[in-house]
């Protein structure tokens, strides 16, 4: 690291290189942890749709942890530029972001969606011992994750000067970029394209809104509209095609005998 002799200004310097290597580190956990959408949502018969999954994830959580940090810990580092502090407050940001994250796969794999006030509702309606069960196991990997938080900043403060040696930041950073910027692209493709296995996973990861570019296509000429239409429809045949029922002719009991019977079906009822 570069001094100049300059207290403050070699603390703020100090305190954002290691933000960046602390947010690679959380980048990489985030990668890891949001693997386990890939095993819950349906996996993609294609080739290329299967491509589509594993950069969209690497593209996603990188850019979202990237903005988190650019948002909240790199005004703050020019705020507070006390290194213990700085640090011991980005660990809990940090602990509690991926476990949000850890509860999201969770939620996701029971009810197919992610956070949302709907969600919170179906949790607050579950009974306590229900959510003691479900969850509990869920919170105790909260003290290990904070523990582990408090390692990587520790040890990446203390290997900063052979760290900084590595001219690999950039390389990185171009990476993860090219990575988010392939899978809109890649989307934005399969939605004018009506490439289902692709579209079909515009909800697999939280905070997640691919792009489309429908209008912009058809504007310039690159779209037509009939002939997306067509697709969409003939797509939509395709799928109802899927339900193959019955499989024998329906047998009625056309029995005189009428019974004055009312059967009331209640899905979901709460207290």
């Amino acid at each position: 690291m570069l001094e100049t002799g300059h207290h403050y200004r070699d603390q703020v310097s100090k305190i954002i290189s290691w933000g960046h290597w602390f947010s690679l580190a959380n980048i990489l956990l985030a990668i890891l942890l949001a693997s386990r959408y890939l095993f819950i949502a349906e996996w993609p018969e294609t080739m290329l749709g299967q491509v589509y999954s594993l950069i969209s994830l690497l593209g996603h959580f990188s850019f979202i942890i990237f903005i988190l940090y650019l948002v909240v810990i790199f005004p703050i580092s020019f705020l507070i530029p006390f290194p213990r502090t700085l640090r011991f407050l980005t660990v809990i940001f940090a602990t509690v972001g991926l476990s949000l994250l850890i509860i999201d796969t969770e939620i996701f794999k029971l009810y197919n969606l992610h956070i949302n006030p709907i969600i919170f509702e179906i949790l607050l309606g579950e009974s306590e011992q229900t959510l003691n069960s479900d969850w509990q196991s869920l919170f105790v990997f909260v003290p290990f994750l904070f523990l582990l938080e408090l390692l990587i900043s520790s040890f990446l403060w203390h290997r900063l000067r052979p760290l900084s040696r590595f001219k690999l930041g950039p390389i990185i950073a171009i990476f993860f970029f090219c990575c988010f910027l392939t899978g809109h692209l890649l989307h934005m493709w399969a939605d004018a394209a009506v490439y289902r296995p692709i579209t079909a996973q515009k909800a697999n990861f939280p905070l997640a809104y691919p792009m489309t570019a429908r209008t912009f296509l058809a504007k310039y000429g690159w779209l037509d509209k009939e002939a997306f239409n067509k697709r969409i429809s003939d797509t939509r045949k395709q799928s109802d095609s899927r339900l193959d029922y019955p499989k024998n002719p329906l047998l009625i009991n056309n029995d005189n005998q009428k019974l004055n019977v009312l059967l009331i079906n209640i899905s979901a009822l709460r207290a």
